[in-house]
Parts: structure tokens; sequence; C-alpha cells
């Protein structure tokens, strides 16, 4: 069986040779008009209603088929699906997160170096040239834990 595909007539659908055959088939069935068939068959007639009504048939029951097993297959499939897009997104989300934890790890890490260089500076200072000063933050400090 070949696959002939006509140009679409201008208000008719593509036809191919199986409608054709199928066309000439149902002319031979129904009035055993032998020349009528051979004319078909030679794509002489494709806008004629009786092989375009094959051709439309032929393309509403691909539709339908199509249609049936898209809808079998996600039926089928769609948990997967859905629990796919899920991890995916959430694989995402967490490459996000990561990310930024990363950044407040690197700002932290960057901060309490600060922090502590200020607190050794101020500590040296106070030492040298302000000893008093220490005496006084460290009592302050101790009874601060003493009424805790």
């Amino acid at each position: 069986m070949t696959t002939n595909p006509t140009p679409l007539p201008p208000e008719g659908v593509t036809v191919t040779q199986a409608d054709r055959e199928a066309a000439a088939a149902y002319v031979l069935e129904n009035g055993n008009q032998q020349q009528w068939a051979r004319f078909i068959l030679a794509g002489s007639n494709d806008e004629g209603p009786t092989v375009q009504a094959f051709a439309r048939h032929r393309i509403a029951a691909t539709s339908a088929e199509i249609e049936a097993l898209r809808v079998a297959w996600w039926a089928q499939h769609k948990e997967k699906c859905i629990e796919k897009a899920e991890a995916k997104l959430w694989f995402e989300k967490a490459q996000e997160w990561k990310a930024a934890l990363g950044k407040c790890e690197s700002r932290a890490a960057r901060l309490k170096e600060a922090v502590t260089l200020t607190i050794a500076d101020a500590s040296h200072h106070l030492k040298k040239y302000r000893p008093h000063c220490l005496d006084a933050l460290s009592q302050a400090l101790d009874q601060g834990a003493e009424n805790d």
C-alpha cells in the first residue's frame, strides 16, 4: 500500500492512496462500477464526496487515536512526570539556597575576622593607653555575670 498524497483541494482534505483504495472498494461493492473505481484509483476524483468521505474518516480516526494514546500515556506517566518536575524544582531551589548560604557564610567569616581584629586592636589600645578603663570594663562584665 503506497501513500500518494495529493495537494489539498480547495474545499477538501488531503487524500492518500489508501483513501482512494477504500473509496474504490466501496464503489465496487455498492454497484460494481469498475470504470468509476479505476477513475478513483487514478486520483482523478480526489475532490469527490466519496473519496473525501474516506479521507475525512481517516483523519478523524487518526486524530481520535492520537488523542486516545496521548490521554492513556498521560494517565500512565502522570505521577512520574509530576515527581520529576517537583524533584527538578526542589533541586534548583536547593542549589539557590546553597549558593545563598555560601554567600552568608562568606560574609559571616569576613565579619568575624573584622570583629576579631577590632577587639584585638581595642584590647591593645586599652592595655597600652587606658589600663584603668580595661579594669572597669572587666569589673562591669563580672558584675553582669553575677546578676544573671
